[in-house]
Order: C-alpha cells, then sequence, then structure tokens
C-alpha cells in the first residue's frame, strides 16, 4: 500500500422518483385510527341536498318618469329599448343641437358620401347633396373644418331628409335606386351612431337637474292585477348606475299597462360552497396554500375579523350553491323554494325575511331595496337588476365647471374651467383670458372732495368665474340658495370674454343651486362623452355629465371697496 485514504460514500440520488412520488405509510390502521380519534366516523342523521326546485317571477321595468315628485300615468314614459343601459336613457344629452353640433353635423355628412360612393353613386350626386344640404360656416374653426363646411353635407338635416334624398331633381334616374339603398343603409348607422333624448327641449339630459347638480328620476313596473312597482333614484351623481342608487316608492299607480312578465320553475343540482384557500374537508387531504388563516393579523379591537376567519375555517363546507339566472332591467324574486335531500325528504325552505317578520327584527337585509314592504307581509323582497354598463369607455373631460365656497366673502364660486368648442375640441378658459388679460383696462380711482378717497376693488377674478350669491326663494322660504351674479367690473371686458361658453351654467337661462348641495369641499361637474356595448353587442355613444366632490374651501383673491384718508 502506498498510504493513501480511501472512503465509501452512499449516494442520496436516485434516477426513479416514484418511491417518493408514493408516500407509503407503515401501518395503514393508524391513520385509520386517527380519524375515528377526531370523530370523522360519527355518523349524523342529516343528508346531503341532491336536488332542488324553486319558482321565479320576474317583471320588467319598462317605464321611467323623468322627476320622481310626479309619478303620474301622463308623465310615464316608456322603455321602448330593454337592451340598453339604463345610464344612456338616463344621461344622454341632444348632441345634434350641443357645443359640438357642427362636427357631428360634418362627420355625419362625410359618412353619408362614402356610402354613396361604395354603392356605384357618382361624385357629381354627391356635389348636389352637399349643395342641397349644406353646413353652416361657423366663426374660428380651424382649416380642417372650414374645408369640410364647404364640401360635406349637413348631416343631421340629411337624416331629417333621408325619406327623400333620392328624389332630388338633378339625380338620374339610373342612379336613383342604388342612391336609395344607400340612404337607408347610412341611415341605420346614423341612428346607432349617437344616443339622444326623444324630446329636444333642452341642451342637457331632461332628467338632469341644475338646483342639485344631479339626476334624478324613477322606474317602474307593473305586475299583472298588481299596482306599480316604483324605484325611485333621487340623487344620481353621474357614471354606473346600480341597485344601491334606486329606493322604492310609497306611490301605487294602478293605470300603468302591465309590464312583461313571467313565472319560471327549475330544478337544479346544488353544488358546495367552495373558495380559494378553504379549508379541506377530510384529513389526510393536501390544502391549497393561496390562504392561510392561522397567520392573519388582527388587534384587539378588530374581532369581526377573526370572526370570519374562524366561520371561513369551521362552516364553510357546510353551505351549498344553487345558481339562479337572471335578466337584467327586470325585478324578480323567488316565490318558492324546495330541496330534495339524499334520504328523499323534502324540505320547504322560507325567504329569510318571512322569517325575520316573525321575530320583529330583521338583521339581514342583502341587497334589499329601501322601503319594500313586502317582508312585512311575509313575502320576499325584490331584486332589482338594471341594466347597467360594463366596462364603458369614457372621454377626457369636454367642459369642467367648479363650484367653490369662498366663506371670506360669504359667497360661493362657479368656475367654467373648460368648455366644448363648435368643432368638437376643447379649450381652456384660463389660457383665453391671459391673452386679453393685459388688455383690460383697469378701474380708476373714484376720488371726493375733502380728505377722503374712495378706492374701488382692484382685485377682478376671471370672468368665467361668477359669484353665486345666497338668496332665498321667497320671503316666507327658510331654504336658501345660490343664484349665479355678476361683478360689474365685466362691462369694462369684451363680449366675447365676459360670456360664458359651456353648457352646464346654463348662459342663457338664470341658474340656482341649493346652498345645502355645495359642500365645503366643493364640487366638480362634468361633461364627457361615454361609449359602451349593450347586451346585444350594438355600440352605444352618448354625452353625460358627472358631479364628484371638489378640492376644498378657497378664495378668489376678492377684496372690499376701502375708504382712504388722504391726510394720513
Amino acid at each position: 500500500m502506498n498510504g493513501g485514504w480511501f472512503r465509501l460514500e452512499g449516494s442520496n440520488r436516485s434516477p426513479i422518483l416514484e418511491p417518493g412520488l408514493q408516500a407509503p405509510v407503515a401501518d395503514a390502521l393508524w391513520m385509520l385510527a386517527r380519524q375515528w380519534q377526531v370523530g370523522e366516523f360519527r355518523g349524523e342523521d342529516a343528508g346531503r341536498p341532491v336536488r332542488a326546485r324553486y319558482a321565479v317571477e320576474r317583471v320588467a321595468m319598462d317605464h321611467f318618469f323623468e322627476d320622481p315628485a310626479e309619478v303620474t300615468v301622463q308623465g310615464a314614459r316608456p322603455i321602448t329599448d330593454l337592451d340598453g343601459p339604463i345610464e344612456v336613457y338616463v344621461e344622454r344629452e341632444s348632441i345634434t343641437t350641443g357645443p359640438a353640433a357642427f362636427a357631428f353635423s360634418a362627420e355625419a355628412g362625410v359618412q353619408l358620401l362614402r356610402f354613396l360612393r361604395s354603392h356605384g353613386v357618382s361624385r357629381k350626386t354627391g356635389n348636389l347633396i352637399a349643395r342641397t344640404h349644406s353646413l353652416s360656416a361657423l366663426p374660428g374653426l380651424n382649416a380642417t373644418k372650414s374645408v369640410l363646411a364647404t364640401r360635406a353635407p349637413d348631416g343631421a338635416a340629411a337624416y331629417r331628409k333621408r325619406s327623400g334624398l333620392h328624389l332630388l331633381a338633378g339625380i338620374p334616374e339610373s342612379e336613383r335606386a342604388s342612391m336609395q339603398v344607400a340612404v337607408t343603409a347610412w341611415a341605420e348607422w346614423y341612428a346607432q351612431r349617437l344616443d339622444e333624448p326623444e324630446t329636444e327641449a333642452s341642451d342637457s339630459s331632461p332628467m338632469w337637474r341644475e338646483d342639485r347638480q344631479a339626476y334624478r328620476f324613477a322606474l317602474a313596473a307593473k305586475p299583472d292585477k298588481q299596482s306599480a312597482i316604483i324605484l325611485t333614484a333621487d340623487d344620481h351623481a353621474g357614471g354606473r348606475l346600480d341597485w344601491h342608487a334606486f329606493d322604492l316608492s310609497k306611490r301605487r299607480l294602478t293605470e300603468l299597462p302591465t309590464s312583461q312578465a313571467e313565472v319560471q320553475s327549475h330544478v337544479l343540482h346544488p353544488t358546495p360552497v367552495s373558495f380559494g384557500g378553504m379549508a379541506a374537508p377530510r384529513w389526510w387531504t393536501f390544502e391549497p396554500g393561496e390562504v392561510h388563516f392561522a397567520g392573519i393579523n388582527s388587534g384587539p379591537s378588530e374581532i369581526t375579523r377573526m370572526v370570519v376567519a374562524e366561520f371561513a375555517t369551521v362552516y364553510s363546507n357546510d353551505y351549498w350553491m344553487l345558481p339562479v339566472g337572471g335578466r337584467t332591467g327586470h325585478l324578480q324574486r323567488i316565490t318558492s323554494l324546495e330541496v330534495i335531500d339524499s334520504f328523499g325528504d323534502v324540505h320547504r325552505i322560507p325567504a329569510a325575511a318571512a322569517v325575520d317578520a316573525d321575530t320583529g327584527r330583521r338583521p339581514w337585509r342583502f341587497m334589499e331595496l329601501t322601503g319594500d314592504p313586502s317582508a312585512d307581509t311575509r313575502g320576499v323582497p325584490w331584486l332589482a337588476l338594471i341594466n347597467t354598463t360594463f366596462g364603458a369607455t369614457e372621454s377626457t373631460a369636454v367642459e369642467r365647471v367648479e363650484f367653490v365656497r369662498d366663506e371670506q366673502s360669504n359667497l360661493g364660486w362657479a368656475g367654467e374651467v373648460t368648455y366644448e368648442r363648435n368643432d368638437g375640441t376643447y379649450a381652456q378658459r384660463m389660457d383665453e383670458w391671459r391673452a386679453v388679460a393685459a388688455e383690460v383696462v383697469p378701474l380708476e380711482e373714484t376720488t371726493s372732495e375733502g380728505a377722503w378717497s374712495y378706492r374701488l376693488n382692484g382685485t377682478m377674478p376671471p370672468p368665467h368665474w361668477v359669484p353665486l350669491v345666497p338668496m332665498r326663494p321667497d320671503e316666507t322660504s327658510p331654504q336658501v340658495e345660490l343664484r349665479r351674479g355678476r361683478l360689474r367690473e365685466w362691462d369694462l371686458l369684451p363680449e366675447g370674454v365676459r360670456r360664458l361658453r359651456g353648457l352646464i351654467l346654463t348662459p342663457d337661462s338664470p341658474f340656482a343651486i341649493d346652498e345645502v348641495e355645495l359642500p365645503p369641499s366643493g364640487l366638480t361637474v362634468t361633461r364627457t362623452y361615454h361609449t359602451a356595448r349593450d347586451r346585444t353587442g350594438r355600440i352605444r355613444q352618448w354625452v353625460g355629465r358627472r358631479r364628484i366632490l371638489g378640492r376644498g374651501e378657497r378664495t378668489l383673491g376678492t377684496r372690499s371697496d376701502r375708504i382712504i384718508d388722504t391726510n394720513t
């Protein structure tokens, strides 16, 4: 031997994975004894649900009221398009008569020329329509819009005369048939392009209330041989609508036409409720590791968190799920529920509201409309499935108005920050004011004879910030409203600078907002364009408003007039 050392080592690696994955147990009876020890083999004389029968009643909400304070038969308006989101009916404003009417009419006119060319109509005929229904050029248009004013027809005017476009004088007989087909296809595109109110009495939505800067309306469903069910929304700030925006009114109408209604019965097989991190129902089962209930951090006062964790770990496998189909735009409720267990016994499950009514307490009111009297009569409350938008796209605000409180001056202020131009773009009022502010002549100091000088207020807010003066609607009313006023300094400004440009502050009519609607934090109201798809896949586009909280109280830097002693 040469004196070297040799060592033998065992290998802990093996190309075979099956023994490690098998996880063999030396004594299988030990596992059964452990299950017996914890009571898993203990039987109970309780079956498990295997089948369920239920009946559901649905009533369509196919009427709306523009004012929830005047719920009458004469004020009811039918909802002819139940597939459309309810936000379209509530928020939509007239676009063809609004600030951007020129832009939309020009776009529709260009689209009409495209439809005509695609159907083989000559360019000469398209120019004839453009001359017959020409656009009126407006001041302040950019170069592109100015060209449209001379080349494109007025789409809104052509749509109103669509039935007779192919009969215009000068159109060849050989093109009248193809032109009628093109105009019909274009009219379908135009009708689906914009959602506008049925009446054009105002630029804003008929359901928008200036005194509250919010939407107010009501929906109605009329079951057969019953009074109409009225759902009122008194203060909708804009945006997505859902059931929590409504209350059930006590008003009853029996003269409304009967709504679409149905009663269906279904048989289903219950399935156990499951959720991520749920505890396994049996021993020796690997549980998922997404949720670790034992690692929940909670303080001494967070008892609710621990109660929920205990409920999820101990009683989670005691609940079963029955999926019940619903239909948006309807009121629905479960009228009966029967469960058949594994022993063949039938269990009739009453509504939780009916059981709570017997005890005189209502601790469970999940998704229940406020004011629903159904539970008081041992009935089942209604569930409102509002046909609302999902994933709607909202544009940048084309008009923005900020309402603020100025307690120092005992005033409110409304600032028109952004407004919509007639070419479809939007502009900043502050940029326009900076361009002409240097040319404004300042107020001169007025001096009387003697030792006193009367100096007028030398700080003038920008003209797009208008004061809101507190006044009472009448001498006997205890309420106070903020009415739009004006500043004397505006007389020094050009007409185009001091005039309001948008729609929110109603420049062509008086404006007032209830004082209680203007909180200390202020308000911001915007107008935006919305695009969404209804449940049939149709694209819906409309203009709506939204009210959000402002950024707090502030002052516009105004100062009061003062008397100056010239001897000092």
